[in-house]
């Protein structure tokens, strides 16, 4: 079963080759697996679940997407990076 977790309806130019890059499927440090579909500038990121099992809490897919954003960053390069995603995401009192 694949659970939709997050659309991004704008990805920019300077990203597409990094996400274009990882594939259709990503697998997580948490060992959860993700699938990814890039339609033009739209990208769609499904959680590959067994659906026999409960979906992991919001928080733990966040963390998730989080490591798959700073990847994306850190391949893009330049001022993007996954420590300036980090400051970022502190300065907002996200902890990672």
């Amino acid at each position: 079963m694949l659970l939709p977790v997050l659309t991004e309806q704008h990805v920019w130019d300077d990203f597409r080759p990094a996400v274009e890059a990882i594939g259709d499927t990503w697998t997580a440090p948490s060992g959860r697996v993700y699938r990814l579909a890039l339609h033009g500038h739209r990208l769609e990121i499904y959680l590959q679940h067994d659906d026999l099992e409960t979906p992991p809490p919001g928080p733990l897919v966040d963390t998730d997407l989080f490591a798959l954003a700073s990847k994306i960053y850190d391949d893009v390069g330049g001022d993007w990076s996954s420590e300036a995603l980090k400051q970022t995401a502190n300065a907002w009192g996200w902890p990672q």
